[in-house]
């Protein structure tokens, strides 16, 4: 019998309630699959059931070399596996074992208990037997379980090689909303011509991109959840909380008695145009903010230093929307190059009617 009619069996009889119990999954599927895979699952220093360890015991222990632990594998019932997994990382913490294998016949987590994270973060790999088509099952088992590839040392590394590709996913994802938030803000004419693009696919009309600028700007910030820690007065404790903010009709968010207000977007107007005007008409967009910064010095606040949940600086963010307003209104170019702003003529005779 091949492996793969093995997992057809095993899935069968999962549906059919074939293994009730812990000893049933051991016996009926996790020791049938190790022998198929190349163990010597009756060699009691090759697959060491009851593994002492402190007291403690472990399900099973494989070694390679015969009597050196290098897995451990945890059985549990079927669909009584959550929850166990710190008693397993505790076993595998105190041996230095470098793979740990959580199991209740249906599902197999594969786990690198030496790696950074939580338990979720160090899985390598969750194969639902059940779920899961034949050649995936066979595929992931003998990557990872594979007596010959614990002797050739390929065992570990994959395992290693497949957290890697895991946790760069994880950093992906994460970064995803900051790409999104700095492709908006910075008004992307690629982005912008796409999405104008597609609307006109859809209905025969293009819009024109300050229209399109304008709709993601909106969107983006209608997305942004703003995570404020709230000090109670006599209270020496901070509390977290996420909230949706209130925006007054000026820009300015409400945020509490306690906390003040963000700068509302208005005021980064003239400093916005002072900027440009000192660098000769024109600037790039960080020039132009350092020296905004520089002009406003504590008027920025410890909440506009925040990170919106895309990752943008929140006084940052605010100053793009008075960008964006001045670009609408006519007192900044909206022909400029991406990412440099650009005074017009409207723009400095406002300037000169509102300079202190």
């Amino acid at each position: 019998m091949s492996l793969k009619d093995a997992i057809f069996e095993i899935r069968r009889g999962l549906g059919a309630g074939t293994y009730p119990s812990e000893a049933a999954v051991s016996q009926g599927i996790v020791l049938r699959l190790l022998s198929m895979l190349g163990w010597q699952t009756f060699d009691m220093q090759t697959v060491i059931p009851e593994y002492s360890i402190r007291g403690r015991r472990v399900d099973y222990a494989l070694c390679y070399p015969r009597g050196k632990p290098i897995a451990f594998i945890e059985v549990k019932r079927v669909g009584q596996g959550d929850g166990a997994e710190e008693q397993l990382f505790e076993y595998a913490f105190h041996e230095g074992i470098p793979l740990a294998i959580l199991t209740d016949g249906a599902e197999w987590h594969f786990f690198l208990p030496g790696e950074q994270g939580d338990y979720d973060e160090r899985r390598v790999y969750k194969l639902n037997i059940p779920e899961r088509d034949d050649a995936e099952c066979v595929h992931r088992l003998e990557r990872y379980l594979r007596y010959d590839a614990f002797v050739d040392e390929t065992a570990i590394a994959s395992a290693r090689e497949d957290y890697q590709d895991v946790s760069r996913k994880r950093v992906v994802r994460r970064e995803l909303p900051r790409a999104w938030s700095q492709l908006v803000v910075e008004q992307d004419e690629l982005l912008i011509e796409l999405v104008a693009e597609k609307v006109e696919s859809l209905c025969g009309f293009k819009p024109d991109s300050e229209l399109v600028a304008d709709f993601l700007l909106k969107h983006a910030l209608s997305e942004q959840s703003i995570p404020l820690i709230i000090k109670d007065e006599g209270d020496n404790s901070d509390q977290q909380y996420s909230k949706k903010v209130n925006k007054k009709p000026d820009g300015g968010i409400v945020v509490g008695k306690n906390r003040g207000k963000v700068t509302t977007q208005r005021l980064y107007e003239v400093p916005i145009l002072q900027a440009i005007s000192e660098l000769g008409g024109k600037g790039e967009v960080r020039e132009i903010l350092a020296i905004v910064e520089q002009r406003l010095g504590s008027v920025i606040n410890e909440l506009d230093r925040e990170r919106l949940k895309g990752g943008e600086v929140r006084w940052k963010n605010s100053a793009q929307w008075a960008r964006h307003k001045m670009v609408k209104d006519g007192r900044l170019k909206s022909s400029s190059p991406r990412g440099v702003w650009e005074i017009t003529a409207k723009g400095r005779s406002w300037l000169s009617s509102n300079s202190m």
